[in-house]
């Protein structure tokens, strides 16, 4: 039997020098530590959207990242964590 969880993450921001900003998202993990997430931010001038993939093995971690950008070349980020 496949076990699962999902997460859900809210984070509003109101700073005096901004519009109010509010980050919303998700992160699905399945019982072999695989990961995917998904989020939207709202009041942004370049972002929006943003996903992501990953694995948490024994002894490391990896991470894929993706978000688009309004006016400049889209963000890709990798990670790689060793566990020691």
């Amino acid at each position: 039997k496949e076990q699962y969880s999902i997460e859900l993450h809210l984070e509003a921001q109101h700073l005096n020098d901004y519009t109010p900003r509010v980050n919303v998202g998700f992160r699905w993990v399945n019982a072999g530590n695989f990961w995917l997430a998904a989020g939207m931010k709202f009041n942004y001038e370049q972002e929006s959207f943003s996903a992501g993939l990953g694995f948490d093995g024994t002894g490391f971690a990896f991470g894929y990242g993706y978000q688009p950008m309004e006016h400049f070349t889209d963000v890709h980020t990798i990670s790689l964590a060793l566990k020691i």
